[in-house]
């Protein structure tokens, strides 16, 4: 096994990298530091630093996300010129750099990115296409995240009702602009107001609750819940939405389809490799009021045998499989 360390950016590592990263052992390290005095401390250089003082000797170095590939390129170019560097490609910041300054930034060293990276695993083909014109071509393999096995085990074995006795919309992630809640939120007020005034909308995850977009009637904001609460939740759903404008592979969206609940996602979200082309929608208001209303259309029974395609479309998305996938893109690359 290679030694090999995994640099990343968030408060740890996001769970499904980390089921990665172990796959290859890997040793962690946060891109800036985490040091208590980098308050104030102007970024790239916190970055520039991490890369200058990361241990010698690492045969792969894993940049987990965009911002990371700043202290990655140090190391490889400064500190240690013999490792390999793997770019794991899972989120949505190149899609959205044509809108930032730093675009420029990123054009002006991709001669270095390109020669320094040695390959790439994104999540989804869509999300390599966002990083190519800013890294170059560079050799890809596509691995899907997992889903948690906490998780995987009771949604595998749902029996879906399909809002039997309601039609019941639910979608899941934080209340961020990129997750597009206020247009979702619009699409159902018109959807309600127009098909089925008994409908319900149900927003999991943090933040919702203080948006004005969930003032609309039927729209219920848990919050953060348990895995039990979860698998409530999509036992009931007739349709699962990922309303994104810019999603790398969102897993909620893999963990809705392996409870057997039709799935819809719009056009830059990354599943949309996974979902029927009919299930994929514009991000638009009118593109996901339409989906609603099409869904609703089908009945239940067609919305359960829907369901049960997608559950086929992502079974066997275990943390073992996707690890030795994973394990196995590295081999290739390196």
């Amino acid at each position: 096994m290679w030694r090999a360390c995994m640099v990343y950016q968030g408060e740890m590592p996001h769970y499904a990298h980390k089921v990665f990263g172990d796959s290859i052992n890997c040793e962690y390290e946060h891109f800036e530091g985490r040091r208590r005095d980098n308050k104030g401390r102007n970024g790239v250089i916190r970055r520039i630093e991490t890369g200058l003082k990361l241990k010698r000797g690492y045969e792969i170095v894993v940049a987990e996300g965009s911002s990371v590939l700043q202290t990655v390129l140090v190391y490889n170019n400064v500190k240690d010129r013999r490792s390999h560097a793997v770019f794991l490609i899972a989120d949505e910041t190149f899609h959205t750099l044509s809108d930032r300054k730093t675009r420029y930034l990123w054009k002006m060293i991709k001669p270095i990115t390109n020669r320094t990276i040695n390959g790439c695993i994104s999540v989804s083909d869509l999300a390599y296409q966002w990083c190519e014109p800013y890294i170059g071509s560079l050799p890809c393999e596509i691995v899907h995240p997992p889903i948690e096995n906490e998780k995987y085990g009771p949604l595998s074995r749902l029996e879906p009702l399909s809002g039997q006795d309601e039609f019941v919309v639910v979608s899941v992630g934080n209340a961020r602009p990129s997750k597009n809640y206020h247009r979702l939120c619009k699409s159902f007020g018109r959807f309600r107001e127009d098909t089925d005034p008994k409908s319900k909308l149900i927003l999991i995850g943090s933040g919702h609750e203080n948006e004005s977009y969930t003032r609309e009637e039927g729209i219920e904001t848990p919050g953060e819940v348990s895995v039990k609460e979860l698998v409530q939740i999509l036992e009931r759903a007739s349709v699962y939405i990922q309303p994104s404008v810019a999603d790398a592979f969102p897993v909620a969206s893999l963990e809705a389809m392996l409870s057997a609940t039709p799935t819809i996602v719009t056009e830059q979200v990354g599943t949309k490799e996974l979902v029927p082309k009919d299930q994929v929608s514009s991000s638009t208001e009118d593109g996901i009021y339409n989906c609603m209303v099409n869904c609703h259309e089908m009945g239940e029974v067609e919305r359960i045998e829907r369901g049960k395609d997608h559950r086929q479309r992502v079974w066997g998305l275990t943390e073992k499989n996707q690890a030795k996938e994973f394990r196995d893109a590295i081999g290739r690359l390196v």
